[in-house]
């Protein structure tokens, strides 16, 4: 079927947000109910890649931007609602959430592990940089959405955790999701659809459009260095404010 005549009309409606709300809830009963732990991650994926690909076809980025937030913060309040709210019954389904939690929180409480060396964490960012890149250009962002659904379920299971033993539940929901983090997806989002349209200039042989394509590049790698730059100088200062939470 040419692309041309499968346009479906509520991508563009606001019952895309409807589409959204109720695929993420899907995903989380249906793999609670099977008690597959990549159902949780790769399913949300895969519902939100048509979302994500038609939004770079026709170039409508501004509004994937507010699409794709929109679908983060939702996936994230349910995720950790849920958690919450069952008693951490499904924790075990979340891939590496515990051993993720205990190193972040051996962080928190006796400034140890990886993020207190930005010698060690650096590298690991230019590899994910890389990782994205290259990972969205062969297959137009679906096993970058997969992986980042992971990681996003992950990071909620921190926070979840977080959460529940806190003596400060609103200082510690403020500062659970480091500022660097929310940067750092938005500049991998801008990456993917750079990287995505280069998919698209090989599959369907449409010009190079190097214009088309800068600004995204340019802003996500931007975005990167900022956020590796943010986690450097406010590492420190956040797992205080964290601990103290605690």
């Amino acid at each position: 079927m040419q692309w041309q005549t499968f346009r479906p009309s509520f991508l563009w409606t606001s019952h895309l947000y409807l589409y959204l709300v109720g695929e993420i809830a899907l995903t989380l009963l249906v793999s609670i109910a099977l008690q597959n732990p990549i159902l949780l991650y790769a399913l949300d994926a895969v519902f939100f890649f048509p979302v994500f690909a038609a939004h770079i076809y026709r170039q409508d980025i501004a509004r994937l931007f507010r699409v794709a937030s929109f679908w983060g913060i939702v996936k994230s309040v349910v995720f950790i609602g849920a958690l919450l709210l069952s008693g951490n019954t499904f924790a075990p389904l979340v891939d590496q959430g515990r051993a993720y939690h205990t190193d972040t929180l051996n962080w928190i409480l006796h400034n140890e592990g990886a993020i207190a060396h930005p010698e060690q964490f650096l590298p690991l960012h230019a590899i994910g940089v890389w990782r994205v890149v290259f990972s969205a250009m062969g297959s137009c962002g679906l096993t970058t959405l997969i992986g980042g659904s992971r990681e996003l379920n992950i990071m909620n299971y921190h926070v979840a955790q977080l959460l529940q033993m806190s003596r400060h539940p609103w200082q510690t929901l403020l500062f659970a999701w480091p500022i660097w983090s929310l940067l750092r997806g938005w500049a991998y989002l801008a990456l993917m659809v750079a990287a995505a349209e280069v998919f698209f200039v090989i599959l369907r042989q449409h010009p190079w459009r190097w214009t088309a394509i800068r600004p995204y590049l340019l802003w996500g790698l931007l975005g990167c260095a900022v956020d590796a730059g943010l986690k450097v100088w406010l590492a420190p200062l956040w797992r205080v404010l964290l601990s103290q939470s605690l």
